[in-house]
């Protein structure tokens, strides 16, 4: 972000799942910010694990939940980077912003479901996993997991909720 150049300023700078990435994302706001004219907006959009959670537990769900925050942090991404929005937007130097969090919340349906998204993160990220040790090669099995994962929380009825969307937003001075 120090490195763009524009030749004018923006009334907007958004991002989304990028500060969880970021080592310093303080810095790389008070970067954005610098591209937003005065009176411009910053608005960023990350997710925070901590809400994760199923009831009754449905173990799948729960240790690939698990695997991803783990992995995540293994890597240097922040799987909580929601919650540390608030003290990033105060750290670089932007007025303290309004914050919102959703998340889903559901079982299996015949639609798309959360515990489908859940189990394809796993899926894409497997390698990853196997790499940084947090998954024995070959755990996850990507001709079955989604499937198994999605036959178990029917079995056990679970209600799953899934991982928390949390956006903050300002206006500059």
């Amino acid at each position: 972000m120090d490195a763009l150049e524009v030749p004018e300023t923006f009334d907007a700078v958004v991002g989304r799942y990028v500060l969880e990435f970021n080592p310093n994302p303080a810095a790389m706001l008070k970067s954005a910010a610098r591209l937003a004219r005065p009176g411009g907006v910053i608005a960023f959009h990350e997710p925070d694990w901590n809400g994760s959670r199923s009831n009754p537990v449905a173990p799948m769900y729960e240790r690939c939940s698990d695997w991803i925050v783990r992995t995540f942090k293994k890597v240097g991404a922040n799987p909580y980077m929601g919650q540390d929005l608030h003290s990033a937007f105060v750290r670089a130097g932007i007025p303290a912003p309004s914050m919102a969090l959703q998340a889903l919340i559901g079982g299996p349906c015949d639609d798309l479901s959360y515990v489908d998204l859940v189990a394809e993160l796993g899926i894409t990220m497997a390698p990853v996993m196997e790499e940084q040790g947090v998954v024995a090669r070959g755990e996850i099995d990507p001709a079955t997991f989604r499937e198994n994962m999605l036959a178990e929380v029917q079995r056990l009825g679970s209600l799953v909720v899934g991982r928390s969307e949390v956006g903050a937003w300002s206006r500059l001075p």
